[in-house]
């Protein structure tokens, strides 16, 4: 390949990245941003409510058969519980 078809083709390259990153640019809009803001609330609020239910479960076993392994397990399901908000 001669150094004219080289630069050549380095340019072809070059435009065809230029042009491709003006649409990946241009993809992005507000309503894009704010879904994307939405679906990681979403997952989060989901992770809270998960773990919040199994804090919960821990909890009754607790109270109905108080012991140190019923303990044990409601100190872990809180500190689970308390990941998705941090």
């Amino acid at each position: 390949m001669s150094r004219s078809s080289k630069r050549w083709t380095a340019a072809v390259l070059a435009a065809l990245v230029l042009s491709s990153l003006g649409r990946v640019a241009s993809a992005v809009t507000a309503e894009s941003v704010v879904q994307q803001y939405a679906d990681l609330a979403l997952a989060k609020y989901e992770d809270s409510l998960a773990t919040a239910r199994t804090l919960q479960g821990a909890i009754e076993a607790l109270r109905e058969n108080p012991s140190p392994d019923a303990m044990r397990a409601a100190r872990a399901a809180w500190l689970a519980a308390r990941v998705p908000y941090q």
